[in-house]
């Protein structure tokens, strides 16, 4: 169905590394898909950096690849999300665990873990980059790959 609007959202622990790249990569790619309307959002299962401007070092990577993610706030997951998106992709098996033990029985379809879009990736899941210097590479470059392999799930 041409221009049918899909609602997606990214969780990681914080909503500062992993997520807002996430977010940010879709967007991007979706000023160019014709087929799909994408609605996109990320939360993070805790309320650690409420508010806040993703992590300077997930900002940076995103500007060299030409996505600009500065003007996303973090925030929690709130009930209404379960209902509101149509897929919401976790980052980790934690992150999985977490939803699932809150989202309502007849949402729980929606939750599924990006990577299990990605079955040529090695790692069980994206790692989380905070405490770490050079991880974030690395993580941009595992949530471009899965996005396209996302795409391409909804293409089929």
């Amino acid at each position: 169905m041409q221009n049918q609007i899909i609602h997606v959202l990214f969780v990681c622990t914080g909503n500062i590394c992993r997520s807002p790249l996430a977010q940010g990569i879709l967007e991007y790619k979706a000023l160019s898909y014709s087929k799909y309307k994408f609605i996109v959002d990320s939360v993070g299962t805790h309320i650690y950096h409420g508010g806040n401007k993703p992590d300077i070092r997930s900002i940076e990577i995103a500007q060299q690849h030409a996505i600009n993610i500065t003007e996303q706030r973090s925030r929690q997951i709130e009930p209404h999300d379960f209902e509101l998106f149509d897929y919401i992709l976790t980052m980790d098996n934690s992150n999985f665990t977490n939803l699932k033990a809150i989202c309502p029985k007849q949402f729980q379809i929606k939750i599924k873990p990006l990577l299990s879009f990605d079955p040529s990736n090695t790692l069980p899941e994206i790692p989380d980059p905070y405490h770490q210097t050079d991880g974030f590479v690395t993580v941009f470059n595992m949530l471009n790959q899965a996005i396209d392999k996302f795409l391409a799930t909804l293409e089929a």
